[in-house]
């Protein structure tokens, strides 16, 4: 592989090497599996948090079906290849009355929106933390 020199007294010192497209191709490749398991990771992570934050909010007790709420709940994490590429879609899973709670129902008993506050502000930590990077959106 050819390696040029950089002129020293500027911005940038040392030295670039040069590579071809099939080892580009190669990196891409090992990358984007790399990607994907980082991606599966955070979402895992982040509906961890959003589950131990609903969970506590509800009440204690059997519901109208004899099962108690807290104990339904459970995460979906999948990950996708081929069309999806890196995409990784995860979802935080409970009865239907865990649905009816989150987002109320058609007679007008009230939305907690408990899981939605929980994953905003974990989306707001993260866009701050890692600066809301725009980079990836090109």
């Amino acid at each position: 592989m050819p390696e040029f020199k950089l002129p020293s007294g500027g911005l940038i010192g040392g030295s670039v090497r040069v590579i071809g497209k099939e080892q580009i191709e190669a990196k891409l490749a090992r990358a984007e599996a790399n990607i994907l398991v980082h991606n599966r990771a955070m979402v895992s992570e982040m509906l961890g948090f959003v589950d131990a934050e609903v969970v506590p909010q509800i009440p204690i007790g059997p519901g109208h079906f004899g099962y108690h709420l807290r104990d339904t709940f459970s995460t979906d994490v999948r990950s996708g290849s081929g069309q999806m590429g890196t995409k990784v879609t995860g979802v935080l899973k409970s009865a239907v009355q865990g649905y009816w709670r989150e987002r109320g129902t058609k007679r007008g008993e009230r939305a907690f929106m408990t899981a939605h506050k929980a994953l905003a502000g974990i989306r707001k930590f993260i866009n701050a933390y890692y600066g809301s990077a725009k980079w990836w959106h090109i």
